[in-house]
């Protein structure tokens, strides 16, 4: 069996390497632009920067994007896109060995 590390995009962490409370004004991230940022950071560099602004080391092999976002489409678009562009390969579940 392997094991897959998911992560959520939309999420902000806290230095413990918890993700923020969902009762806390910051819990998730709503600008494209910062959640993409967060994204590339997890895959490239193995890090989230947490809301206390230090570095959290985690594992992601794959990223949660919910589908019922008002643009979710669209941003998993402009999500892969900008991994690609930054040299990461995306591929399917079922690709990974």
């Amino acid at each position: 069996m392997s094991i897959r590390h998911k992560q959520n995009r939309l999420s902000t962490w806290r230095a413990d390497g918890t993700l923020t409370s969902r009762t806390m004004p910051n819990a998730l991230i709503t600008d494209e632009s910062k959640a993409i940022k967060q994204i590339i950071e997890m895959v490239k560099e193995g890090t989230v920067t947490s809301v206390q602004q230090t570095k959290v080391a985690l594992q992601a092999h794959s990223i949660c994007v919910h589908g019922d976002g008002a643009h979710a489409v669209q941003f998993a678009k402009h999500a892969r896109q900008e991994l690609e562009q930054q040299g990461v390969t995306v591929q399917a579940f079922r690709s990974f060995k």
